[in-house]
């Protein structure tokens, strides 16, 4: 689970801006709250503000650190610091993780980066700020080509691996080179303070889930051809809102007929196949993908399409591609592994989507995410931005999950959550934010008084 991100001197961001899923002084909806080590953390958490005010910045944020642990180098930053202060340019941007594990344990990852280069890395036990956090690495550059780490002395106990240490820090790596994915590369030495480094590793690569209002979930329709518990649970969902879906069905092709005439060299064929090599599946479309599958001890290579069943007449089952459904439903099918994997008690990660309501009714979309918020069972988290104020419901969702997202004079985004407003419970606060009590919606000027019919007579 997320506690807490920080960030500095990046995109909108300025100066040191918090974002935290800690609860506040808020009563209501116990169920939406997750004890870990007697603090309690939100499982929700919705981002309201005009355009431009910084909502999709702090998801981009997050990713950036994602890639940055994924790719284990840095590129140069630069480009992407607050650009509204031309000193920023050479300042260090920063960025700071605190997240609970899958073995439910808390830690601090943070990185400063001035334009390829890495100031500072550091990864320690939260105390969660009832105890002084514990020192795992950190990392300081030496310079350009070298760095100096300090490690809890309990994980190199053994000549060898200070031996290590230092070659590692001289040698090794460069300072563009990103040392908590580098560490578990050499997978013989510091065992111990490998697996500790790996739990945080594990969770930033599998546990940030980022969904984009463009994104398309890859592995869905491997998911559904594999899963048959996933299946059922998205002809449920499907089924009982009104979509007119009856059914999702996996069309399976031989890989010769599905090429065809059009394969005559049998090149398509091949390039699968290699791929198929490396993956349990190769997509070849949002809808298509190819797998191979063992069939009497041999490997067979098959095509899966998806097909969307509708209840015609006399409940006469009717199939459609993909491609042929209006954007609202490809979305709600394009959110399935989400909120399936958001109900598994197993997921202890976070889901972060931008534009949530994108292409979705309000009243569609409202009733999805009651039914998520109702839940008891969910030890994940949901975090997205949106402009959907039907969503401004206290019946919903708690003060402390409501963010409002602002942007100042000088370009600086600024998070503040409405929990910070003195609100009755009984109050309509969708009311209260369309009106500007809460600020964090555009400004308008004076729209009345804009002439621009004179543009369209030159």
């Amino acid at each position: 689970m997320l506690i807490r991100f920080s960030v500095t001197n990046y995109l909108s961001f300025f100066e040191l801006t918090d974002f935290n899923m800690v609860s506040g002084d808020v009563r209501s909806k116990k169920n939406h709250i997750e004890n870990i080590n007697g603090v309690e953390l939100l499982k929700f958490s919705l981002l309201y503000g005009a355009n431009g005010a910084g909502k999709s910045n702090l998801i981009r944020s997050v990713e950036a650190v994602r890639e940055i642990i994924k790719s284990e180098e840095v590129r140069d930053i630069s480009e992407d610091s607050h650009k509204f202060d031309p000193a920023c340019y050479d300042k260090p941007t920063t960025f700071e993780l605190e997240l609970v594990s899958s073995s439910g344990r808390p830690f601090i990852y943070g990185i400063a980066i001035v334009n390829d280069l890495i100031q500072n890395e550091y990864l320690y036990q939260s105390g969660l700020g009832k105890s002084k956090d514990k020192l795992i690495f950190e990392r300081f550059k030496v310079d350009k080509n070298k760095s100096r780490f300090d490690i809890d002395k309990k994980y190199i106990s053994k000549k060898s691996d200070r031996d290590f240490l230092h070659l590692f820090g001289a040698s090794i790596i460069n300072n563009s080179m990103v040392a908590l994915p580098k560490f578990l590369s050499f997978e013989e030495n510091l065992v111990d303070f490998n697996k500790v480094l790996y739990e945080v590793y594990e969770w930033m690569i599998n546990g940030l889930r980022i969904i984009h209002p463009s994104s398309k979930p890859a592995g869905l329709l491997f998911n559904l051809s594999n899963h048959h518990h996933f299946l059922n649970f998205s002809n449920d969902l499907l089924s009982s809102i009104d979509l007119g879906i009856k059914a999702l069905h996996i069309k399976t092709y031989d890989l010769d007929d599905f090429f065809g005439e059009d394969d005559k060299e049998k090149k398509y064929k091949k390039q699968v196949i290699e791929e198929l090599e490396e993956d349990e599946f190769v997509p070849l479309a949002f809808d298509l993908i190819a797998v191979k599958e063992e069939v009497e001890g041999e490997e067979m290579y098959y095509i899966k399409k998806l097909l969307i069943e509708h209840s015609g007449k006399k409940d006469a089952g009717i199939q459609f591609s993909l491609y042929e459904e209006s954007d609202g439903t490809k979305r709600v099918i394009e959110y399935l592994s989400m909120i399936f994997e958001i109900l598994s008690p197993k997921f202890n990660g976070v889901y972060l989507v931008d534009e949530i309501e994108r292409s979705i009714h309000p009243h569609l979309l409202k009733e999805m995410l009651k039914k998520l918020v109702d839940s008891e069972e969910i030890t994940g988290q949901l975090i997205f931005t949106t402009h959907e104020s039907n969503l401004l419901d206290l019946d919903l969702f708690r003060q402390d999950e409501i963010w409002l997202t602002e942007k100042n004079e000088s370009g600086a985004t600024s998070f503040s959550p409405m929990s910070d407003y003195k609100i009755r419970n009984d109050l309509d606060i969708r009311k209260g934010y369309l009106k500007g009590r809460f600020g964090a919606i555009p400004m308008l000027g004076n729209l009345q008084n804009l002439n621009w019919y004179r543009y369209a007579t030159d």
